[in-house]
């Protein structure tokens, strides 16, 4: 295979720039398709995380919360997410990137839509809750509606803890190692466009249209089923796709080959490696400081301590 083939033309042909444009335009672009899916799944994510943030002021007064209560909320949300990444990526490996980014999806979009519903779990698990208050004071009592909207917190962080590892199984499926880090910046900007437009979302469905709260978690929600039926219409491994050309098919798979290990590596063994430590606090520092995660913990905190 040739260095034409990937839309590199070699130094001492003739015409090496017109050369390079015209295979350049041969390979393909429809793995960047893939990559937009990505973009608008973490948007829809971000979206879903957000809706209950941008009713604050609206359900506060209506079912009787505190900045307590919605401190308890993230944190079952973060919980449950921490909890599900140590399963997720195990998932997609073994389901593959269709079949489980499918199952994650479902899984949230379910939950973000069942905050519409959380009073009516509440009276379900207070009995619960009851139980672990004796235990415990850290959780609440049961009474109100508290109660269900931690137990939805806990479902949707499950569900979206599968969100990055499928996104990053799907570039590494998709994309060669050079253009990996811009596809993965690409969709991760769809944590800030979720967050930035779900207030107006959320704006449309209560006042624009003037629908009950409920509402606002129904209709974002449900828009992850129709990301759910444009991902398993278009979502294939390249090899498999009718869409992609034998030059771009090429170019995805242009990284030389790496020799497999002998032997998997087990976590024992990366426990010594600063690298790891180091890895680990920053992630955890981003997921404690990050969006309204941190926001809601500093509430929390402010309000418990007086």
């Amino acid at each position: 295979m040739t260095d034409e083939s990937f839309g590199v033309a070699p130094p001492h042909a003739s015409g090496a720039q017109t050369a390079g444009s015209r295979v350049a335009g041969v390979v393909g672009h429809f793995r960047w398709v893939i990559c937009a899916l990505l973009l608008l799944a973490t948007t829809k994510s971000y979206m879903d995380r957000n809706v209950l943030s941008s009713l604050k002021h609206t359900l506060q007064p209506i079912l009787g919360w505190n900045d307590i209560d919605r401190g308890h909320f993230v944190s079952s949300f973060q919980l449950f997410y921490a909890i599900g990444m140590y399963g997720s990526g195990r998932m997609v490996d073994r389901l593959g990137t269709r079949k489980a980014f499918s199952i994650f999806v479902v899984v949230w979009s379910l939950a973000a839509m069942s905050y519409g519903i959380a009073p009516a779990i509440a009276r379900i698990v207070a009995p619960a809750f009851v139980v672990l208050h004796s235990l415990w004071s850290y959780f609440p009592a049961g009474n109100g509606t508290v109660a269900g909207f931690i137990v939805v917190s806990a479902a949707l962080g499950l569900g979206q803890s599968g969100l990055f590892p499928a996104s990053n199984k799907a570039v590494a499926e998709w994309f060669p190692r050079k253009e990996r880090a811009l596809a993965t910046g690409i969709f991760n900007a769809g944590t800030n466009v979720g967050m930035s437009i779900t207030p107006y979302a959320v704006a449309l469905v209560t006042i624009r249209l003037a629908l009950p709260w409920p509402w606002a978690f129904y209709v974002v929600g449900s828009l992850g089923f129709v990301w759910l039926i444009l991902w398993l219409l278009v979502y294939r491994p390249p090899q498999e796709h009718p869409s992609v050309s034998k030059f771009e098919l090429a170019y995805i798979l242009s990284d030389p080959q790496e020799a497999s290990p002998q032997s998997k590596i087990k976590l024992s063994a990366l426990l010594p490696h600063r690298q790891t430590w180091a890895y680990t606090a920053a992630s955890s520092a981003s997921i404690l400081s990050g969006g309204s995660g941190f926001s809601g913990r500093r509430i929390y905190f402010n309000a418990a301590s007086g």
